[in-house]
């Protein structure tokens, strides 16, 4: 016997009865049933001993999980993943049941079914141990363990416990199986193998132990409470194991003796891997012994049973590869038309988003172009105020000339009369003769304050003179114009001027022809009969700006409007 066969025993919560099948399934058309309708089939299927069909149900559910699924819905694909793999498990297609353990794990973990990962980590684990990898078997043990213990999972815990007390005696790790051991004891009574477990795993502790003979007991009464159980395996896995510990302890005939019970036993009970170790073992102690012929006559028998049993596992293994090979191409199916209706359902979520996305730019376009529009709308109601309140001014200013000409016409006709009543006054001082050194020194004085300073008669002149030139000619519309230039058309020096201009409008000669400029600019733009063709451009340069972008900036400082929209608004009115 060696030690896979009592792991059998450990992986023995995971397997089934017979496999039968009873139905052909259109998963086509079972695709198409709720998750919790095809859980029930399953359930159901399993309960009647028809593995292959409920088998059918599981893997349609494994394979018809997706992220848009209700929560509850999640839970019984998970379950689904978990009942496949025991089956796989069952038909020694472990990569299979591997696999689905560890979608089972994907799926918990992502939606935190915790209480369903101690199963399914105690599951994988029994498929490493299937290997003699008892490493990796006792770590995924420990996390089922875990996870059993956090979620009050109390039968998962138990399994868990006997088969971590048993495993950890293989890997030689005896303070842990006595720790696991202990552990599981405390649950005697809740479950009806912790007694067998507890005396079977007490005597794998004390053969790690060397306390060969308290071992020999408990096995014995692992033995004796394995007769009362209904599965064949408890006691051929004592027997086995009592064997292999006399083999240890040096006791042939005894061993031999255990051998042939377990032979006897598993032929009759139809145990065959546990027969053909039994045999084996008789081949290999008769030898050890020098009995050629009994060693031959065994060695015979093991050969023709493991060639029975090598027959009956490949025909099983064609039975279960098209099995496997239905069942494989089902689940890929599922799969397919799942991805392909995530992938359908992701496009009409991406076709709604899309939807919402034009329509909500669409409405906030609107809401933009009826917020432009009224603000366009505002805007040109204020550019028409500004306009109309520029033609104002020109008018205004029109009216305010037509006045001072005749204020000056007045005042040229009174200063006339002041002439002449101040001659007459001369004529009557004219009798008188003044001392000429007074005359000259009041002469003196009158040149000397001349020199200094204007009088308010000329300071009067040239602003007269200032005005005739703006007002009556274009002089100012040249781009050459500069103050030098007026001085001279007034007769005047430059310094004159610009200090007459300054005194006067409060503000520098380049200011005051802009003045004039702008204004002269208004009127052209409102004549659009006559300049209603020009451009911008050219209503700048007519106006004296060698720059067009400057006048552009200036008019717009000055009326607050845009000289084009300006223009606009004239030929509108």
């Amino acid at each position: 016997m060696t030690k896979h066969l009592l792991l059998a025993l450990y992986v023995l919560f995971a397997s089934f009865g017979n496999i039968y099948s009873h139905e052909m399934l259109n998963y086509e058309e079972l695709a198409k049933l709720p998750v919790s309708e095809l859980y029930q089939y399953g359930d159901k299927h399993m309960k009647l001993n028809h593995v292959d069909t409920a088998m059918g149900y599981y893997i349609i559910l494994a394979g018809k999980y997706d992220n848009g699924m209700d929560k509850a819905d999640k839970y019984l694909c998970a379950m689904a993943c978990n009942a496949a793999g025991l089956i796989y498990t069952q038909k020694e297609n472990y990569s299979k049941a591997f696999d689905l353990y560890l979608k089972g794990i994907t799926i918990a973990e992502k939606n935190d079914f915790g209480e369903l990962m101690a199963e399914l980590y105690k599951n994988m684990g029994n498929i490493y141990s299937v290997f003699g990898d008892f490493q990796q078997t006792i770590e995924y043990h420990k996390k089922g363990l875990d996870y059993a213990r956090k979620y009050g999972n109390t039968s998962i815990e138990i399994k868990i416990l006997m088969n971590l007390a048993g495993i950890c005696c293989y890997e030689n790790r005896t303070v842990e199986a006595k720790v696991y051991y202990d552990e599981m004891m405390k649950f005697a009574g809740k479950d009806t193998l912790i007694k067998y477990f507890g005396y079977l795993d007490k005597a794998l502790i004390l053969t790690n132990e060397k306390k060969y003979d308290d071992a020999v007991r408990y096995f014995e009464k692992s033995a004796e409470y394995a007769r009362n159980l209904s599965d064949p395996r408890y006691m051929g896995s004592v027997y086995g194991e009592l064997a292999k510990l006399y083999e240890q302890m040096g006791q042939k005939d005894s061993a031999l003796y255990y051998f042939h019970v377990n032979t006897t036993y598993t032929q009759k009970h139809n145990l065959m891997y546990m027969l053909i170790e039994s045999l084996k073992a008789l081949a290999r102690l008769y030898e050890q012994k020098g009995d050629e012929n009994k060693s031959l006559y065994y060695k015979s028998c093991y050969l023709a049973v493991s060639d029975s049993l090598f027959s009956m596992d490949k025909l099983n293994k064609i039975k279960n590869a098209q099995f496997f090979y239905e069942m494989d191409k089902n689940y890929r199916k599922i799969t397919s038309l799942t991805t392909e209706k995530e992938h359908k359902e992701m496009q009409i979520k991406n076709q709604r988003r899309f939807l919402i996305v034009i329509s909500a730019g669409l409405l906030i376009f609107i809401i933009l172009l009826i917020i432009v529009y009224i603000h366009k709308k505002k805007l040109h109601h204020a550019y028409k105020d500004l306009f109309n309140r520029n033609s104002e001014i020109l008018q205004s200013d029109l009216q305010i000339k037509d006045l001072r000409i005749e204020y000056e016409n007045k005042l040229a006709e009174e200063k006339e009369q002041y002439k002449k009543l101040e001659q007459q006054t001369k004529a009557f001082f004219t009798s008188q003769e003044p001392d000429n050194n007074t005359i000259e020194n009041k002469n003196e004085e009158v040149k000397m304050y001349s020199a200094n300073r204007l009088t308010d008669e000329q300071k009067e002149n040239l602003i007269k003179d200032i005005n005739k030139v703006m007002e009556n000619t274009n002089e100012y519309c040249d781009c050459d114009f500069s103050l030098e230039r007026l001085a001279a058309l007034i007769g005047s020096n430059s310094r004159y001027v610009s200090q007459i201009i300054n005194d006067t409008y409060n503000k520098n000669f380049r200011a005051f022809v802009n003045e004039y400029r702008i204004k002269e600019a208004r009127r052209r733009l409102m004549n659009t009969e006559q300049y209603g063709n020009y451009t911008i451009k050219a209503i700048a340069e007519s106006v004296g700006y060698k720059s067009h972008t400057s006048f552009i900036d200036i008019f717009k400082k000055t009326t607050g409007i845009n000289p084009s929209i300006y223009q606009k608004l004239a030929k509108e009115s």
